[in-house]
């Protein structure tokens, strides 16, 4: 080393005849933008497909398939369909009941009721229609008169509307896998009698709706400061529950009811946000004069309804899922029978563990030599069994018997 240890020293030229030191390797090209996003690329797809693999991942993609051989959309559509053709009838319904139950409920929350109703048709029909048809309906309705029409209505409530809740029963069976067990008649009568339950529930929920966290802060003033930021948990927990016991009810079997939960939670969450995009979106698009005219609130009206289905129709998907990965003893066994497959087989006895019975002894081989072969031994056998043959008679005449055969004779 040339110039000592200090900073800058310059090594010792090889000595010669010595081996020449190695070519510097050349400074590596730095990849270009090209080569850096495909190499981002190839990392990206393999923690995506890493990630695809993991247990939740799979449960994920199970579900989303589910949901596509359920065909949840179309039967969603189908839902909203008869659902649209019950609104009318139904909300005329609910008006006549809460008429009825003017005393229990209160003159200001049929007013704010019947605020609510022209203010809602009011987005599907024209002021002039809604002032001259629809009010003098309605208070009509809310005086107890019309009984007449608010009974076909209500007729027609029930059909329309168990229609909607019948198709969104077998959506529940076809993605349980059960369809088939229960009959059509059977379906039809479910519907109705939970459609019967939804009008009832939605009779005591509407003053609530309508009324707002006013009503309850006036039956419960001292506990004003923490029950109002409470009221709207409570209505959606309240809906979660509903949600719930309709999974339950509508399964083909009985189930427990908290294993609906998680489904009657997706559901609702589903339905909150899918509202609030609808909402929003008909902000934007459909705001002020829309090219649509007097179309844009039906469809609009009609698009909520479909996402009201499709929220619940989803969370049928995932219990139904969740039933298969872990499935319940009841749904496994109407698996079973609606599949045809045989039952669990019978237990097998388990194997005597007491002495064996004794067995004869097996006749021992008979030697070379001491016996007759076996066709003669089976002669002789026989000629020993029969009976001996009688003696000759005496010749006649000679009292003597009969000279025995000599040697030569033989």
């Amino acid at each position: 080393m040339t110039g000592g240890p200090y900073r800058g020293a310059v090594p010792d030229a090889p000595a010669a005849g010595g081996p020449a030191a190695p070519p510097a390797a050349p400074a590596a090209a730095r990849p270009n933008w090209r080569t850096r996003a495909a190499r981002a690329a190839q990392r990206t797809r393999a923690l995506t497909a890493r990630a695809l693999r993991r247990p939740p991942a799979r449960f994920v993609r199970a579900t989303a398939r589910a949901a596509a051989d359920s065909r949840v959309l179309g039967l969603a559509a189908e839902a909203a369909f008869w659902a649209l053709l019950a609104l009318p009838a139904l909300v005329f319904g609910l008006i006549g009941t809460l008429g009825h139950l003017r005393g229990i409920v209160g003159a200001t929350t049929i007013a704010q009721s019947r605020q609510w109703l022209l203010d809602t048709a009011a987005t599907f029909l024209t002021a002039d229609a809604v002032d001259q048809i629809v009010a003098p309906l309605v208070d009509d309705v809310l005086r107890g008169g019309q009984g007449g029409l608010l009974s076909l209505s209500f007729l027609l409530s029930l059909l329309t509307g168990s229609s909607a809740m019948t198709v969104a029963i077998e959506a529940l069976t076809i993605a349980y896998g059960l369809d088939g067990i229960r009959g059509f008649l059977r379906t039809r009568i479910l519907a109705l009698a939970v459609y019967l339950g939804c009008i009832a529930f939605a009779a005591l929920a509407l003053p609530l709706l309508v009324a707002g966290p006013e009503l309850v802060l006036a039956a419960a003033p001292a506990a004003a400061p923490w029950l109002a930021p409470l009221y709207w948990p409570l209505v959606c927990a309240l809906c979660t529950a509903a949600l719930g016991v309709f999974y339950t009810v509508a399964v083909p079997v009985r189930t427990p009811w908290w294993k609906d939960l998680p489904g009657a939670l997706l559901a609702m969450a589903a339905w909150i946000g899918g509202s609030a995009a609808l909402r929003l979106y008909f902000g934007t698009a459909l705001g002020g004069a829309s090219r649509l005219g007097v179309l844009a609130a039906p469809i609009a009206v009609l698009l909520w309804l479909y996402v009201s289905a499709l929220a619940v129709m989803i969370g049928a998907v995932l219990n139904a899922q969740i039933d298969r990965t872990w499935p319940d003893p009841a749904t496994r066994e109407a698996r079973r029978r609606l599949q045809g497959a045989p039952g669990p087989a019978a237990p097998v006895p388990p194997p005597r563990t007491g002495p064996a019975p004794a067995t004869p002894p097996a006749d021992p081989p008979a030697a070379a030599g001491s016996g007759p072969p076996p066709a003669a031994a089976g002669s002789a056998t026989v000629a020993q069994s029969a009976p001996a043959a009688p003696a000759d008679d005496p010749p006649p005449g000679t009292g003597r018997p009969a000279p025995r055969p000599t040697d030569h004779d033989r």
